[in-house]
């Protein structure tokens, strides 16, 4: 506060010593000036003939005070009408620099402090330069970090100023850390049951990371089951059907009573007669169920002498029903013709 009412004196007293040398000049610089501009005006108004302006409109060129950074001028005036300088200007010289002191501006942790040094109080021109006083040292406490997860982010661990409060060593952030899978295979849908695609959840956060989606029943998977003809000593079944997958039954097979009449005859024929070009030949067939024996006629040879390609269901390589008389039946039926070319 003193050193403000101390420089505010000082101005005042530079505008007042401004003032009081302005006034001397322009009445020196008036009668000089009178005796100049005598002679000067008289050659004028001579070539112009200004002589008819009687200079009544005079106008004041007010002072410009001088400072520390720009020179001033004195003041004077001039004609309005023809514009003659009456008064002339005089340039007046810079005032002094107001010295100031800087104020003490004591360190801390975050700026540095200053002492010493003068400035101008007018146009703050340093006169006398000041020293620096280096920063403080911080006082930090510890700032505690945490680990990152595979949900968030962490931070590492810094040092903060009680004082300033800045971070004196600054916090990064850690990234976050992938996550522990458990996975779920794929279950294929069923003909009855809906499947599901493979599902990924984290064991630590629990997210999960591949949506698991339905897959749609694929639908029973047909096949026939085939009827069965009853016989003399069994009973047969209709045709049906069911799911190769599940087992479920889709045509359920009906049972068929016994057929006395139907048997189940062997494969070979045993021959009684052996048959020749000129004459048929006799057999018998048992049947496998129920054991009933049926005679079997055998047809004329077309030859004496017959291959296997001729008879190809005999088992021995060439005919000789002395070596194995026993005949395959082709057809089923009671009558082997058909097993001859």
């Amino acid at each position: 506060m003193k050193k403000n009412i101390f420089l505010l004196l000082i101005i005042s007293l530079v505008l007042i010593f401004t003032l009081c040398s302005c006034g001397g000049n322009t009445d020196t610089s008036q009668d000089t000036s009178n005796t100049t501009d005598t002679s000067k005006d008289t050659s004028q108004d001579t070539e112009n003939d200004t002589e008819t302006c009687k200079h009544t409109n005079v106008v004041v060129d007010e002072a410009v005070y001088a400072t520390c950074v720009n020179e001033g001028l004195s003041r004077g005036s001039h004609c309005g009408d023809c514009g003659k300088v009456l008064e002339e200007q005089k340039t007046t010289p810079k005032t002094p620099h107001i010295e100031v002191e800087n104020d003490y501006t004591p360190p801390t942790c975050a700026k540095p402090g200053y002492k010493g040094g003068v400035y101008c109080g007018i146009c703050s021109y340093e006169i006398v330069k000041g020293e620096e006083i280096p920063s403080l040292a911080h006082t930090e406490i510890d700032v505690k970090g945490y680990d990152a997860t595979c949900s968030t982010t962490g931070l590492t661990d810094g040092k903060y100023c009680t004082v300033c409060e800045n971070q004196t060593v600054k916090q990064m952030v850690i990234d976050k850390l992938s996550h522990t899978e458990t996975v779920t295979p794929e279950l294929a849908p069923t003909c009855q049951n809906t499947g599901y695609t493979e599902k990924r959840q984290c064991t630590v956060c629990n997210e999960v990371t591949l949506e698991s989606k339905v897959i749609e029943k694929s639908g029973h998977t047909v096949v026939t089951d085939k009827a069965v003809s009853a016989n003399c000593s069994e009973t047969g079944l209709t045709e049906g059907s069911h799911c190769s997958i599940c087992n479920e039954v889709i045509v359920k097979q009906q049972t068929v009573n016994k057929n006395s009449n139907n048997h189940v005859y062997g494969e070979f024929i045993t021959v009684t007669k052996s048959p020749s070009t000129s004459s048929t030949g006799a057999g018998t067939n048992t049947c496998t169920k129920c054991g009933k024996t049926e005679n079997v006629t055998l047809s004329k040879l077309t030859s004496s002498k017959l291959s296997k390609d001729d008879i190809y269901s005999i088992e021995t390589d060439k005919y000789n029903p002395a070596y194995d008389n026993r005949w395959k039946v082709v057809d089923g039926s009671t009558t082997v013709s058909s097993i001859y070319s």
